[in-house]
């Protein structure tokens, strides 16, 4: 016999996840065996055979890549603030450096350009060598 927390620490060691995510998978599949057999599971005296059997479901549920679905879905949202942030930048970048170009085309002072850019003085010569 076991209870839900202790079976929550072994699951979550067992698939090196999150006791928040262990506990998740095994109430979904206390909920879901009730409503499938009937079964009530006492969350406080978790026999060996529902424990081997909750355990068994939340691996395969790993498995099968049926865990952390929000988590992937707000994945996909960072990935995309990042990739669309990433590309901001590049661009800005690029305005910056022929913003840079530009100034020192027109003859701004390079003391100048460091102090509104925050580059250094090497930097800016850098810039100003590539083609």
């Amino acid at each position: 016999m076991t209870d839900l927390d202790t079976l929550t620490r072994l699951v979550a060691s067992a698939l090196d996840i999150t006791d928040d995510a262990a506990r998740d998978s095994l109430e979904i599949y206390i909920d879901q065996t009730a409503r499938e057999n009937g079964d009530e599971i006492n969350t406080d005296e978790i026999s060996d055979d529902d424990a081997a059997f909750l355990m068994e479901s939340c691996r395969e549920a790993q498995r099968a890549g049926d865990m952390g679905d929000q988590q992937l879905a707000d994945l996909e949202v960072a990935a995309r603030a990042y990739d669309q942030a990433h590309s901001d930048f590049q661009t800005a970048e690029q305005q910056r450096i022929a913003a840079v170009r530009a100034a020192l085309a027109a003859g701004a002072r390079v003391v100048d350009i460091c102090r509104i850019t925050g580059m250094t003085r090497s930097r800016v010569y850098q810039i100003r060598d590539e083609t």
